[in-house]
């Protein structure tokens, strides 16, 4: 059975970055998954937050789009 947590997020217009987070950690550490996916993980390789730039362009629509949101 999964259990469902809430995730925060914030989008940076500027940047066109979405950050997600499940949970609040001190000093994550950055792992690049591709060019433009970089994942925030604990000491222990816990996933506490992901990072996508160009998130406009990865989702084909405009960042007035998703500033909406």
């Amino acid at each position: 059975m999964a259990i469902a947590k809430i995730l925060n997020y914030e989008y940076d217009s500027e940047l066109d970055a979405l950050y997600i987070k499940n949970r609040d950690y001190d000093s994550p550490k950055a792992t690049s998954l591709t060019d433009n996916i970089m994942l925030d993980l604990t000491e222990k390789e816990e996933v506490v937050g992901l990072e996508i730039i160009n998130i406009s362009h990865s989702l084909n629509t405009s960042v007035q789009n998703l500033e909406k949101y």
